[in-house]
């Protein structure tokens, strides 16, 4: 897994590949080795290459070139800069807990239309993507994963020898889903 510090208001976008991932949660950290108010964002995947990921955040950052175009309110402060790189959001979508029930229980695969055809999406999970089971004394959980350049796939991927006997339900919980390029 891997983690990022962040403050209130940002949003972590991952790559989005053919191998997928299996959660994305953004939990409040207060733990005393960290500033109190910060947030960890973590998402678990199964490649062995890092997987990419963009923070998003309410506060701009360092302009990058010298033209572009500026946008003003009427006192003067600065609105718009477009030499700011930002992510283009072009897709959301919500994953109910009884879809996720519906792939972890009865292996049910669920394909997700995206209505702006990319190779290379970026998601972001603000709240919760996360489902865990168990399914004859092994683990399964939700994989998200890239189809194609128009589809998301939710589809499950069982963990043998993953003993979870501690689990007695099956762990979901709804999800909005943002899709950035």
């Amino acid at each position: 897994a891997i983690g990022s510090v962040m403050q209130p208001g940002e949003l972590a976008f991952f790559r989005l590949t053919s191998n997928g991932f299996f959660a994305s949660e953004q939990v409040f950290n207060s733990l005393p080795e960290f500033t109190a108010g910060q947030f960890m964002h973590i998402a678990s995947w199964q490649e062995t290459s890092p997987l990419p990921y963009y923070i998003c955040s309410p506060t701009p950052g360092s302009p990058s070139g010298e033209y572009g175009l500026k946008v003003f309110d009427e006192n003067g402060d600065l609105e718009f800069d477009s030499r700011q790189e930002t992510p283009r959001i072009v897709d959301h979508f919500y994953v109910s807990s009884s879809d996720a029930r519906s792939v972890l229980e009865d292996d049910a695969v669920i394909d997700i239309p995206l209505t702006v055809p990319t190779a290379t999406p970026m998601v972001s999970v603000p709240l919760w993507f996360h489902g865990l089971a168990d399914v004859n004394g092994d683990s399964a959980r939700v994989r998200m994963r890239l189809l194609n350049n128009s589809t998301i796939r939710l589809s499950r991927v069982v963990d043998s020898g993953f003993d979870i006997a501690f689990l007695d339900a099956v762990y979901v919980h709804d999800a909005f889903l943002t899709v950035a390029i």
